[in-house]
């Protein structure tokens, strides 16, 4: 995923409210401080990725988790959260949204 102006502090608040619940650019905005127009590019790849280091769509996972599978599951389907582990929390919530 390549991001064109924001800064790893404010993909650090994208991030975390995803695990708090956010999937679009208005609960971003809703959620954090951030200037959603500025970085309207950046949060939309941000928001579409899971996990930078496995190439795993928040999509793919979501999908994954609707049909029933578990975090163990899709860490071994898709490599979610075996890289560096950083995405392990956002998974842990789209899993624990889904059942």
């Amino acid at each position: 995923m390549k991001l064109e102006k924001i800064q790893k502090p404010d993909y650090l608040k994208v991030r975390h409210a995803m695990i708090a619940g956010a999937r679009t650019i208005e609960d971003v905005k809703v959620m954090t401080d951030l200037d959603t127009v500025e970085y309207e590019n950046d949060i939309k790849a941000i928001l579409a990725s899971i996990c930078g280091c496995k190439g795993t769509s928040l999509e793919q996972v979501v999908t994954l988790a609707t049909e029933g599978k578990t975090v163990e599951e899709i860490k071994e389907i898709t490599g979610t959260a075996t890289a560096c582990g950083r995405c392990i929390h956002l998974l842990e919530a789209v899993v624990a949204a889904k059942k």
